[in-house]
């Protein structure tokens, strides 16, 4: 993996992030389990490294989820790291399941959608609600709703969601990747809410939207945690 062009984008997407000092001590926390207390310390191992030490130690995204976010709930600016913390496994998911989806892409078209290589049409979404009567929303922060999905929920499943609502199925392609990548989490929250006139149109679009996904169960578990947070917009 290390060795791959994909480690490299990877790599490069977090060194070049305008948080990229706290992506390396965060990542430093994690793998050394104690912080760096001084400049000194950080420099004496590459971000490389420590990107490397953080994949073989974590085996699987869900246990390297858990832990990011545990520790980054102990430092004393929690909800900065938190969003740290995000990028962190958004970048560090790529890597755990790209080559998985790589090679289940011819096999599994049928059954697994996530990796078709047909693009979709973004689903519509019903107007349940006439337009005189739309009652106004409540103005509610997306930073604020992100913070809340993705605490519950992994945030590069919750941007995938959001993004085959809001644009096409996700392919899995190198074109579709770099949307993803060029996309926060919080841009995709606020135009949900733009498109959706109703939480039942939410509701149902997300439902919808994460039956046709790869593990269908889990997007829709993520699908509720999505609608439940903005929940009060509406």
């Amino acid at each position: 993996m290390e060795n791959s062009s994909l480690f490299t984008q990877v790599l490069q997407s977090l060194e070049q992030n305008e948080d990229a000092a706290r992506i390396k001590k965060l990542v430093f926390y994690v793998v050394k389990k104690n912080w760096a207390r001084d400049q000194n310390q950080l420099d004496s191992i590459s971000l490389t490294d420590l990107v490397q030490d953080l994949v073989t130690i974590y085996s699987d995204i869900e246990s390297l989820n858990k832990n990011v976010y545990r520790m980054a709930q102990t430092l004393n600016k929690p909800e900065q790291y938190l969003s740290v913390a995000s990028t962190i496994i958004t970048e560090a998911q790529i890597l755990y399941d790209f080559e998985k989806n790589k090679l289940s892409s011819e096999s599994d078209l049928i059954t697994v959608p996530l990796v078709t290589t047909v693009r979709q049409e973004a689903p519509v979404i019903p107007d349940l609600i006439p337009t005189a009567s739309i009652p106004t929303k409540k103005k509610v922060e997306p930073f604020e709703i992100r913070l809340k999905v993705m605490i519950q929920a992994n945030p590069l499943q919750a941007k995938i969601l959001l993004f085959s609502v809001l644009e096409h199925q996700f392919d899995w392609s190198q074109q579709d990747w770099a949307a993803l990548r060029s996309t926060e989490l919080y841009e995709l929250i606020r135009t949900i809410t733009d498109t959706c006139q109703s939480f039942e149109a939410l509701v149902d679009t997300l439902n919808s939207t994460a039956r046709k996904l790869n593990k269908p169960h889990d997007y829709s578990a993520i699908a509720n945690i999505i609608s439940q947070a903005l929940k009060p917009i509406f």
